[in-house]
This record gives C-alpha cells, sequence and structure tokens, in this order.
C-alpha cells in the first residue's frame, strides 16, 4: 500500500498502489465489490485525483525481456477520465467516457468502471455506472445516463481500473466532474 508522485506534463498526478483509493485506504478485492458500490454519493469523495492517474507500472517490473509497446501521450499506463457533457447524438442523455490503458506491457487482465454522479442539495446522487473488462492494452467505457432536457445540473464521473501485467496488479483512480452546471439537451 502507497502512494508515488510521479511528474506528467504540467501537473503532479499521484499513482495509486495496489490497495490504496485517494486517501482512503481500502481493501483491492472489496474495491469493487456490491458493498463497496452500495456507498452511493460516499463513493463520490473517496477519488481524488482530476482526469488522469496513472499506475504505478515502473522500470524494473518490465525486467524480463518483455518488450515495451509504444507510449501514449498521456503517458504509458493509467486511468482517464472524460469530462462529463450533454451528448451531441442522443438527446435527453449526459455521456462520459473512461479508459484505462497500458501502452509499455500487454496486460493479462484490464478492467475500468465508471460512475456519474448529479449534484444535489444533499451531495453526490449516482445516476448509472458500467464496467468493461478484457486482455487488451485499452477498455473504455461510455457511462449514459438519462436526463431531462432543459435541466441545468452539475455531473461527476468516478473511474477506477483494474490492470494485471508482468505478474503484478495495479489500480488506479480518477475523476472529472463539471465546474458549473450543464444544461441537458
Amino acid at each position: 500500500m502507497g502512494t508515488r508522485t510521479v511528474r506528467f506534463a504540467s501537473a503532479t498526478v499521484v499513482a495509486l498502489c495496489v490497495t490504496t483509493v485517494g486517501s482512503l485506504s481500502i481493501p483491492a478485492a472489496s474495491a469493487g465489490s456490491p458493498a463497496a458500490q452500495k456507498k452511493g454519493a460516499r463513493a463520490a469523495a473517496e477519488v481524488s485525483i482530476r482526469g488522469v492517474a496513472m499506475y504505478p507500472v515502473r522500470a524494473d517490473d518490465l525486467a524480463g525481456g518483455l518488450a515495451p509497446m509504444a507510449a501514449s501521450a498521456t503517458g504509458p499506463c493509467g486511468v482517464r477520465t472524460d469530462m462529463p457533457h450533454a451528448s451531441n447524438t442522443t438527446v435527453n442523455q449526459i455521456h462520459t467516457r473512461a479508459e484505462s490503458y497500458c501502452y509499455i506491457v500487454q496486460p493479462t487482465f484490464n478492467n475500468v468502471s465508471a460512475t456519474t454522479y448529479r449534484s444535489r442539495w444533499w451531495g453526490w446522487e449516482s445516476q448509472g455506472s458500467k464496467s468493461k473488462a478484457g486482455a487488451k492494452p485499452t477498455v473504455r467505457v461510455t457511462v449514459a445516463i438519462n436526463c431531462t432536457r432543459g435541466d441545468w445540473y452539475r455531473y461527476r464521473t468516478n473511474s477506477r481500473g483494474y490492470m494485471n501485467a508482468v505478474g503484478q496488479t495495479y489500480t488506479a483512480a480518477s475523476y472529472e466532474q463539471n465546474d458549473s452546471a450543464i444544461r441537458c439537451r
């Protein structure tokens, strides 16, 4: 368990080790469990890294002659959460894309789970979630939630990724949210 700070572009991103999510430590096996998912609005506060969180894959993890894959513009391995936005293709929906990726090694398992919340006067209200897994470098999901045309709310999407590669399990979590209310189309 631990935290590792990595300089990336002009921002500081904190890479999360196996059993740490944001500033709250939870068992890695229970992070995606139904009990953990039932926390609802409380779960929104657990993720504290905005935009992109890197998996802590180190050079010494790659020992053993594994050929690295091509690097990504946003970093070699991590979880990325895009900004929630009114859909341009489907009326009455808010969309957010999340992905778990690793471009330096071939993951044996790669999973991303994302949950979108709507801001209410009492806190964040869970609106919908989506998960996807596979043994490939990039796994993407789009969380599509229904909204009422003309309504204005702030939205937040929390994303968690779990990846197995080179005999190690890595986890990372990030979020993105609207700082101002957006209108449902």
